[in-house]
């Protein structure tokens, strides 16, 4: 009895084997059929620098571009530039990228483009080993991020991103994030293609919408790499739409004040907010400029929650709006901010994250209590909307009840 159990197991175990040995080898044969594949990997501005090289490598015809972001809303980029939504019934799976490399085939595309989605190092290796065989890795940066998932600190952050680039791939990033690398990875010096920020910041102004001059600088070189120049490719980047996790610019009016409205959720992690906060900052920090840091604390990322709130007292705000988690992020908030110089200790206001009313209302009452000679407010968002900054200050709710320029 005990031996047929036995034999029923290994049958198992070998069809489970011969199963997986089966799938590898077809993923792998649907991979090596393609002219080029580049993954992007980093901490923050992966989506957008895959939008901007799918984009640039369509300026050859030779090539059949299918992209794929997965930030804000994951989406296939089709040869065609149409759009479709990456179809989800349960949690993101790196079991996408087969998906990719099926319909890359169905599509009759040569080139592969895609945003690694892989987190701890586990999957960063199966994305490279079992799905993407990359020609060309291009890493945006290496910031503090994910460190429960992928270890305390930027080296252990830099070695579970290293595990997504294959042996002999050419590595496109920043000088700083190759500092890093080389600590932990084996790619010899010469696999590197280092992007330079003045590049992004000459063609910048081109675009209609922002975008940050060293993920453009990143994607241009990826695409100078793979033999497309950069005003042709430029062209082809400046005509693509930016992702919906973009950096957002508005200008509100509400209740005759204006309201420079920066929206910086995507950024996630403290480094990439400030940097954000100090490139878009009010001119001139004029003392006629009130400034108030929205803060969404999402329920399910704490950490990110203790490390904004330790770091963006730095702004010096006058008044901090506190969303979704509003308890935990206030008590945290005021754990730094009474220690700071400011020049005036923030208010803290809560508000409501499920419609446009919340921060309309929050406003109003700030902008009533405001004295005559503050002629501008400039408007900060931080945290992680996780799809809500359309739910609140997008065209279908807000754009009702606040003019936008």
């Amino acid at each position: 009895m005990v031996f047929n159990y036995i034999i029923i197991y290994l049958f198992v175990l070998i069809g489970m084997l011969a199963l997986f040995i089966y799938q590898f080898r077809r993923i792998n044969a649907l991979s090596k059929r393609l002219k080029t594949r580049v993954l992007i990997n980093g901490t923050r501005g992966k989506s957008s620098t895959t939008r901007l090289i799918t984009a640039g490598l369509k300026a050859d015809a030779s090539n059949i571009v299918l992209g794929k972001t997965t930030g804000t809303q994951a989406m296939w980029i089709l040869p065609n530039d149409d759009e479709v939504f990456v179809k989800r019934h349960s949690s993101p799976n790196i079991k996408e990228m087969a998906e990719g490399l099926r319909l890359a085939k169905k599509l009759n595309a040569n080139t592969y483009v895609a945003e690694c989605m892989a987190v701890g190092p586990q999957y960063q290796d199966a994305v490279q080993r079992y799905y993407m065989h990359s020609d060309i890795v291009a890493i945006t940066n290496i910031r503090p991020d994910h460190e429960d998932e992928m270890g305390a600190g930027l080296l252990a952050i830099a070695a579970a991103i290293a595990l997504s680039i294959p042996e002999n791939a050419i590595i496109v990033t920043t000088a700083e994030a190759k500092e890093l690398l080389m600590q932990v990875c084996k790619n010899p010096t010469d696999a590197y293609r280092i992007a330079d920020a003045q590049l992004g910041e000459s063609y910048k102004d081109r675009f209609k919408e922002p975008v940050i001059p060293i993920n453009l600088a990143i994607a241009l070189t990826a695409c100078k790499e793979l033999g497309i120049s950069h005003e042709a490719a430029l062209a082809k980047m400046i005509a693509a739409p930016m992702d919906p996790g973009n950096l957002q610019l508005k200008n509100l009016h509400l209740n005759g004040k204006d309201i420079d409205f920066v929206g910086a959720f995507a950024a996630n992690d403290y480094v990439s907010t400030l940097m954000l906060a100090e490139m878009y900052k009010p001119a001139g920090c004029a003392e006629n400029t009130f400034k108030i840091i929205w803060l969404h604390a999402r329920t399910d990322r704490k950490q990110r929650t203790v490390e904004l709130c330790k770091h963006l007292p730095a702004i010096q705000p006058d008044i901090v709006l506190i969303s979704e988690d509003t308890e935990f992020a206030k008590r945290e908030w005021l754990k730094h901010a009474p220690e700071l110089s400011l020049r005036a200790t923030p208010s803290i206001h809560f508000m409501d994250a499920s419609s446009s009313s919340g921060l309309e209302q929050a406003l109003g009452q700030i902008i009533a209590d405001l004295p005559v000679s503050i002629e501008r407010i400039w408007l900060f968002g931080a945290g992680n909307t996780k799809r809500i900054t359309t739910q609140i200050v997008g065209e279908a709710e807000i754009c009702q009840k606040l003019s936008w320029v």
